[in-house]
């Protein structure tokens, strides 16, 4: 019979804040308890690269990034195309596209904050905390999206004359963000 490898629990426990996801900052909220009551697991206090991760709603912009590879990959238009051809073509700079995008973000969150089986039966997290989180989230899917060649800001002229310094520019305010998120988070025990 052959030998079945698993990954040890103890790793798993050690990695489960490295989420980037906002399914992970919806499970968060779930975790929190309004005015300090303990609602579940204690949330464990975290350090600088895991709050940074934390704040990346990950699948949300893999999700935004896919639409942008699909804009991508269309071929360029020629002006012979047609009202349909031109009808069935994937803008995926645009606002729709980015709304989706972050309505898949919060969408996440809402859905993380309602599945965590670690509240107690019965309890469901504070509508306050999920909106707080839901908006956080969003401006963290802004962020981060807006580093993505093709995507909403690169209609901005200031953006695409500032070139790749523009993604590197991203990288402090990201930092900042976190911080920020984690701060509101925390102080207001959402």
């Amino acid at each position: 019979m052959p030998r079945v490898y698993t990954f040890p629990t103890a790793y798993a426990s050690q990695y489960k804040e490295l989420d980037m996801s906002a399914y992970g900052i919806g499970a968060d909220t779930a975790m929190a308890a309004p005015k300090g009551k303990q609602r579940g697991v204690p949330v464990k206090k975290s350090n600088v690269p895991e709050t940074i991760v934390k704040w990346i709603p990950g699948e949300a912009i893999t999700f935004y990034a896919g639409i942008i590879g699909i804009g991508a990959a269309q071929e360029a238009l020629t002006g012979d195309e047609t009202a349909k051809e031109l009808l069935e073509r994937i803008d995926a700079g645009s606002l729709p596209w980015f709304v989706a995008g972050a309505s898949v973000a919060v969408a996440l969150v809402i859905v993380g904050a309602l599945t965590t089986g670690s509240r107690k039966p019965g309890t469901r997290p504070s509508i306050w905390a999920l909106i707080v989180r839901s908006v956080l989230t969003l401006l963290a899917f802004a962020l981060w999206t807006s580093a993505l060649p093709g995507s909403w800001t690169y209609g901005l002229h200031f953006i695409r004359d500032m070139g790749a310094a523009y993604a590197l520019l991203l990288v402090p305010l990201g930092l900042v963000f976190a911080a920020a998120a984690e701060a509101i988070t925390r102080s207001v025990k959402l």
